[in-house]
């Protein structure tokens, strides 16, 4: 995955999803937000399996790809 986008939007992104994320949980993946690039975007989501938060902003995307990042 390679990619360009301000600094800001990922940020925001980040912000906004990570409030979904459970700090402590029996299940270590629900303390994670996925980080997608698709084509011209990249998506920020994260889930308690009751609150989905999904964020999309604009990006050069010259690969694409997923990860999951402990936040």
């Amino acid at each position: 995955m390679e990619l360009t986008l301000s600094k800001n939007d990922l940020n925001r992104a980040i912000n906004i999803t990570q409030s979904v994320v459970e700090r402590k949980t029996t299940m270590p993946i629900l303390a994670n937000v996925l980080i997608s690039a698709t084509e011209n975007h990249l998506r920020v989501s994260a889930t308690d399996f009751e609150i989905t938060a999904v964020v999309a902003v604009k990006a050069k995307v010259k690969s694409t790809g997923s990860t999951r990042v402990s936040v």
